[in-house]
């Protein structure tokens, strides 16, 4: 896996396709100086849960709608079960040793035979205490990177990089979000599926976990009763109207699961580090949802605050500014690729 090799080049145009769930999201972007621009972008929804020949159709859509040509070398992300991530602290040593040992501290910390796994590493502080160095840990399944790396392949693309969605996600949020670099701040990002809770300090990354709990659950509960159809308990959810108190009572359950997850996240960081989280930044299809943050807000007791990953790149001309403006809250993990 070629992870946190590089990122964008001035004057190069990348593209980072979002393969979820149940959708896809493809941006190309540019960059010239410090700024970027999103030069292309594209959706498209899966028309079948679970289907092999969906994802392929959603990829060929979503790139085709942002001019991505056949053949053209596209960054990706795996996720899910099969994808491990862990901190570990080892003895200090050079980049050589590292990449040697990591295989074997490997075997320690994921469930999995290292047979069945590409492992990849990077070091992320390499001056702790007592003479040792954090390093963040990744392995993924070879069955699930092939499966993906054969559904961009079967849609005519070829892939350049691949990387974990959580971390795209936060490359994103370390490229893009104007804030206080100094704050200890938890991404919250809300997918249809699942939940990602990562927390940084001063542009490190020291905690990140998945939960699969998502949007979806959020909208199966509003489903039950009275029977709604997907489309209709989505918009609900996202645009409530005079049904909030209903809406709020129906989801409570889900939102409550989520809450103690990101609750004890937090905790194991707090107990770990002696620091408090300062502010939580939310996005994924779900951060539109119904007061969002000012339940996580009253729920966690801090600040919550929606993040917009395209908030400061400017759309050239070509690109579908009404498609940007409605996917804004989910675009982070696309953007993080595209900026590899």
């Amino acid at each position: 896996m070629n992870l946190f090799k590089n990122l964008v080049k001035t004057g190069k145009d990348h593209v980072g396709i979002d393969i979820g769930s149940n959708s896809v999201k493809a941006v190309e972007l540019f960059q010239e100086k410090e700024s970027f621009r999103i030069k292309n972008i594209g959706y498209a929804k899966f028309k079948k849960p679970n289907s092999g020949e969906s994802a392929i159709e959603a990829i060929k859509e979503s790139s085709a709608m942002a001019k991505i040509a056949q053949g053209r070398d596209v960054n990706i992300a795996v996720a899910g079960s099969s994808v491990i991530v862990r901190f570990i602290e080892l003895p200090r040593m050079n980049e050589d040793e590292l990449r040697n040992a990591i295989i074997f501290e490997a075997e320690k910390y994921i469930p999995f035979s290292v047979n069945e796994v590409i492992v990849d590493h990077q070091l992320l502080i390499p001056h702790l205490g007592d003479n040792k160095m954090l390093v963040l840990l990744i392995a993924a399944k070879k069955d699930i990177i092939n499966e993906r790396l054969e559904l961009v392949n079967q849609a005519g693309l070829s892939a350049n990089i691949l990387d974990v969605a959580s971390l795209a996600n936060i490359n994103a949020f370390l490229t893009t979000a104007k804030r206080n670099k100094s704050e200890i701040a938890a991404i919250i990002n809300i997918g249809a599926k699942a939940t990602d809770i990562s927390i940084i300090c001063e542009e490190v990354l020291y905690f990140t976990r998945s939960i699969q709990v998502g949007g979806d659950d959020l909208t199966k509960s509003l489903m039950e009763s009275p029977s709604l159809s997907y489309k209709d308990a989505e918009d609900l959810k996202i645009n409530p109207k005079d049904k909030t108190a209903e809406v709020t009572e129906k989801t409570k359950a889900v939102l409550r699961t989520i809450v103690d997850e990101i609750r004890l996240s937090f905790s194991y960081y707090e107990n770990q580090s002696g620091r408090n989280i300062e502010k939580v930044y939310l996005s994924g299809g779900a951060a539109k949802s119904n007061n969002i943050c000012q339940i996580m807000k009253e729920n966690l007791d801090i600040e919550a605050v929606l993040w917009d990953p395209t908030a400061f790149m400017i759309p050239d001309p070509s690109a579908d500014n009404q498609l940007v403006n409605s996917l804004k809250y989910q675009m982070g993990t696309a953007i993080g690729l595209a900026l590899r």
